[in-house]
């Protein structure tokens, strides 16, 4: 991994040969993630940490070395290089998951390894919804892009969930490892490692689990690298300065795009493109206000196709980022949460006739109710701070450790590097995005860690410029004297630009890809008792849980809306199919070990009678294949 986010010598290996050994092992090592033996419990608990701690030892060892860069200048071996570094990123991230899916883990928004619960349940039955129906529901609708591109995903596998979560892993590792090499281009390899080790950190919450954060957090780190590379090559002026002016661009608009899938630190943006502005002065007023309406167009585009796909395949009377207004009303009432005005005022919201109209009432409320009291609506502001800045949510992403406050010293550390910087290209930028997440924070109470996704690129970047801002001072003052380390190059190879390049495009096309029946409209349902569903299920390929003898339901499940009851007693077999005749997924539940029909279920289409049994749907009538056996 050293030598795949480190380049700080003057030698590049061709663009074209990078993009295409990345695009081999994708195809090569996301295959296999799902064959790694699962972690001990203990170690997958410590994961992140082993990951973090391992970039801070690597880093420390290697800056005795004087931050050399890989040895050797052939092509050849800088290929193989960056091949071993990349693969072994693909394994930080991808080994969770393969322990997930064989340990059958229960938590958060996964359960049993991978049967999907809470808000991720909600996503993939909007995804369903698009790919079979070419409509996404009102809970997607809100942000169609995380849905459109999970039914892409389907609509590619066929509807296998475990290719939707390999495919996300990919991309998670991936972006963090394209920000991981722009920031070493221009801080030293050892901030590269830690650039990779804390996004890893933060993938790690949400392993497997369909939540935006899948689609913002590699989108997120993709936008960082686009931007970061083109501002450390200069201003817009002179040889090259379109190609840069272009890139900052496109990392604007995939930043941007990152905020409408995961809603997030939104004033990052306006943050960034003031302080673009203002860089591009020293190349005349005219130029620096045509570089501020090119950013600020490239950014309301993204807006722009997020409201594009919400018309055209969202579900009419709901409201793009509504839910913001539960947060709001929380905030300005005390900090007292976002379920609290239900608690004040249910009843109201139980008139409203829409989604669209009970967040315009919610908005009203909040309103109201800061003129009435500012003062308690100043009150919850400043709790916000204190949760983010004193109670350390800002590193969150570390977990809940006292080795918290470590990540906390480099990030401060960061900043002061930041600041001493402030009128070069990577210090000002810094402190810009900075400034726009510190903006963003009351709008993101009761978030965690997750809602800032689609910027935690630059968190860790400036974790990682703590750290090498210690490092410097550690070879500054070591017993050898005064040593300085070689200065990187700010160049970059451009192998971002082709990956950048193929999954925006990716995102963008993915509402239209997947807005096709993936089952035959005409197909019969079968007819059943007056005490039974009805159903065409579709659940090619989906994986089985086993729940054998001696174990119990988590009560996560249970608790979970139509999800099977402690009737549903050991051995069983449980799976999550989209009912195509009635539009809408169903847990799927069939008493035995062996679970012969839903094993038959994955690689083909079938019709069938359903009954209620403990809050799940059970077969009651062998399931009759709708596709012919596959030969």
């Amino acid at each position: 991994m050293i030598a795949t986010i480190t380049d700080t010598q003057d030698r590049r290996v061709p663009t074209a040969a990078t993009a295409a050994l990345v695009a081999l092992l994708l195809a090569l090592a996301v295959p296999l993630i799902g064959h790694l033996p699962p972690l001990p419990a203990g170690v997958m608990a410590a994961w992140p940490w082993l990951g973090l701690g391992g970039a801070a030892a690597v880093g420390l060892g290697w800056s005795r070395m004087g931050d050399r860069g890989p040895a050797g200048g052939s092509v050849a071996l800088r290929l193989a290089a960056l091949g071993a570094g990349f693969a072994l990123t693909l394994l930080l991230f991808g080994w969770p998951l393969a322990t997930l899916w064989q340990g059958g883990a229960s938590g958060g928004n996964v359960v049993l390894g991978w049967l999907p619960q809470l808000d991720a349940e909600a996503y993939e039955q909007g995804a369903f919804a698009l790919w079979v129906e070419g409509r996404l529901d009102q809970f997607s609708s809100r942000r169609p892009i995380f849905p459109g591109v999970l039914a892409a995903l389907f609509a590619a596998s066929d509807g296998s969930p475990h290719a939707a979560q390999l495919a996300f892993a990919a991309a998670s590792a991936t972006g963090a490892w394209l920000a991981g090499r722009a920031v070493a281009a221009s801080h030293g390899g050892p901030a590269g490692l830690v650039v990779v080790a804390a996004l890893a950190a933060t993938a790690h919450e949400h392993t497997g689990a369909f939540l935006t954060e899948q689609v913002g957090l590699p989108l997120g780190c993709l936008g960082f690298a686009l931007v970061w590379t083109a501002a450390r090559a200069g201003p817009a002026a002179g040889p090259g300065g379109w190609r840069r002016l272009a890139m900052l661009a496109l990392g604007l608009a995939t930043i941007a795009l990152a905020l409408n899938a995961r809603a997030g630190a939104v004033f990052v943006l306006p943050s960034l493109c003031l302080w673009i502005a203002l860089w591009q002065r020293r190349s005349g007023l005219r130029r620096a206000g045509l570089v501020f309406a090119l950013v600020v167009a490239s950014g309301l585009s993204a807006f722009a196709a997020n409201g594009a796909l919400y018309r055209s395949l969202g579900e009419p009377g709901g409201l793009p980022f509504g839910n913001f207004s539960y947060t709001l009303y929380g905030v300005v009432v005390g900090h007292q949460g976002w379920t609290q005005v239900m608690r004040d005022h249910g009843d109201l919201l139980a008139e409203t006739e829409s989604e669209r109209e009970a967040h315009l009432t919610i908005y009203r409320l909040a309103l109201a109710a800061a003129r009435e009291d500012p003062a308690t609506a100043l009150l919850g502001v400043l709790r916000t701070y204190n949760e983010f800045l004193i109670e350390l949510d800002w590193v969150e992403m570390v977990g809940p450790t006292p080795a918290r406050l470590a990540a906390m010293a480099l990030l401060l550390a960061g900043l002061s590097a930041a600041w001493a910087r402030r009128r070069q290209p990577d210090g000002g930028l810094m402190l810009a995005a900075t400034l726009g997440i510190l903006a963003s924070v009351p709008m993101l109470a009761d978030g965690g860690a997750r809602i800032y996704a689609a910027t935690h690129a630059w968190t860790a970047a400036l974790i990682a410029i703590g750290f090498a801002r210690v490092l410097t001072w550690r070879r500054l003052h070591s017993a050898d004297g005064p040593q300085v380390a070689p200065q990187p190059t700010a160049t970059w190879n451009g192998a971002g630009l082709a990956l950048g390049g193929a999954l925006l495009a990716a995102v963008v096309a993915a509402g239209p890809l997947a807005a096709g029946r993936a089952v035959p409209p005409d197909a019969e349902a079968p007819h059943c008792a007056a005490d039974q569903v009805p159903a065409v299920l579709m659940a090619r390929d989906a994986p089985v849980a086993r729940i054998g003898e001696g174990e119990t339901l988590p009560d996560s499940l249970v608790r979970d809306r139509g999800t099977p009851g402690p009737s549903s007693r050991p051995p069983t077999a449980l799976t999550r199919v989209w009912n195509a005749h009635r539009g809408y997924m169903v847990w799927l539940l069939e008493p035995g070990p062996e679970a012969v029909t839903l094993e038959r279920l994955r690689t083909q289409s079938m019709t069938g009678c359903l009954a209620i049994e403990g809050g799940a749907r059970a077969i009651t009538e062998p399931l009759t294949p709708l596709d012919p056996p596959a030969p």
